[in-house]
């Protein structure tokens, strides 16, 4: 069972990242409510794909306003328990009730970010962009 939750822990954390680049580039984009299209910027797309810490993502989230303060903090408390667990597999002090604690946390956020996601815009019709990639990100 440990080793399950190792794999959706560090899982978890790439899905939010990626969530919170999503949310950003979101709110920073052009959108039409009336024909349900949102239109992506490439330079936007590439200033949110080049921030390069989890911390920086989430503050940049919660400073344009995508993010709520509670959601920033569940975000930023995500973030330092994953680094802890981290620290802590390295020399092998982890319980499974704390991976499990942890991994709940994380499928909690995913929920709250998809319910800013959702305060940003309504489900669009039509998604228009240059390009769409999914970068890897090795901390």
């Amino acid at each position: 069972m440990h080793k399950d939750f190792w794999e959706v822990l560090f899982s978890l954390h790439q899905l939010v990242e990626h969530r919170l680049r999503k949310l950003l580039l979101f709110k920073c984009s052009e959108i039409n409510s009336n024909s349900s299209e949102i239109i992506f910027d490439s330079l936007m797309q590439k200033i949110c794909n080049d921030i390069k810490t989890f911390k920086h993502l989430v503050d940049m989230t919660y400073l344009t306003g995508a993010l709520n303060d509670g959601e920033r903090k569940k975000a930023l408390s995500f973030d330092a328990n994953r680094d802890s667990i981290a620290h802590k597999l390295l020399k092998n002090e982890v319980t499974d009730k704390l991976l499990k604690t942890v991994c709940r946390q994380g499928v909690r956020l995913l929920d709250s970010l998809e319910t800013a996601l959702q305060r940003i815009i309504p489900k669009p019709k039509m998604i228009i962009m240059d390009s769409f990639l999914i970068h890897e990100f090795i901390e």
